[in-house]
């Protein structure tokens, strides 16, 4: 799961294209498509996980609360992350 940042660059050649994009890929239809092809979780609540992933709401409570937190913590969640969806080998 990554936090991917989105927006329309200050002068870029079709601003309306990206925003009909970013109207898209924030949509049901399109987190539905990267829930499908990525594997990935998305913050909309009407947009079930993967499938075989656990809810979000029981992945949410690996989430470090503060920047320090998830540094400090990253051994931690990858371990914790790869036990609770069966990714670990």
């Amino acid at each position: 799961m990554l936090v991917t940042p989105i927006g329309v660059i200050k002068e870029g050649p079709n601003p309306n294209a990206a925003r009909l994009f970013i109207d898209w890929i924030l949509s049901k239809e399109g987190q539905t498509a990267i829930v499908t092809t990525l594997n990935d979780y998305s913050p909309r609540a009407d947009v079930a996980p993967p499938a075989g992933m656990p809810t979000w709401e029981k992945v949410n409570k690996l989430i470090p609360d503060s920047w320090d937190n998830l540094l400090a913590s990253t051994g931690d969640f990858a371990r914790d992350w790869e036990e609770m969806t069966g990714k670990r080998k």
